[in-house]
């Protein structure tokens, strides 16, 4: 059941981050802005199934890199409210049930979306983007000591 609006969702996702691409390189920077912004709606929804991959944790974060890299300036409450729902579904992943390889890579994850918080945060003053960051450091000293082994 999942499996086919997963599907569905990927190639949506990959037309979506190609159309922007295209848009960007032909300097239409609103136009791109919207397909990137659509992109991190589509990786937000991939994330939100039951069953998830470490691609689908990449695919999420290159969604958060695009938007806060290739988009018109973003408004501040646009790009924090994206931010905020990703860091909020990765710090779930991170405290449920499933595998521990698979809770490390949304805790790394995690720690590129608070990065990128960090850098809105600098610019924009943000109080939610450094909130962010500030559950992130709640969660990587909850759950990094369980999942994070050095060989």
């Amino acid at each position: 059941m999942y499996q086919s609006q997963i599907i569905l969702l990927l190639e949506s996702y990959e037309d979506i981050t190609q159309k922007a691409k295209h848009a960007y390189m032909e300097g239409l920077i609103e136009e791109a802005s919207s397909y990137y912004k659509e992109a991190c709606d589509i990786s937000t929804r991939l994330l939100s199934f039951p069953t998830i991959s470490h691609d689908t944790l990449k695919r999420c974060v290159d969604a958060c890199s695009n938007y806060f890299d290739f988009c018109n300036n973003p408004s501040d409450d646009d790009q924090n409210d994206y931010l905020h729902s990703v860091s909020s579904m990765l710090m779930g992943i991170v405290a449920s049930n499933q595998e521990s390889d698979m809770r490390m890579a949304a805790l790394e994850a995690y720690a590129d979306i608070a990065r990128l918080s960090y850098l809105v945060a600098k610019c924009c003053r943000s109080e939610k983007a450094q909130s962010v960051i500030s559950d992130f450091y709640q969660c990587w000293t909850k759950y990094s000591p369980s999942l994070v082994c050095f060989h």
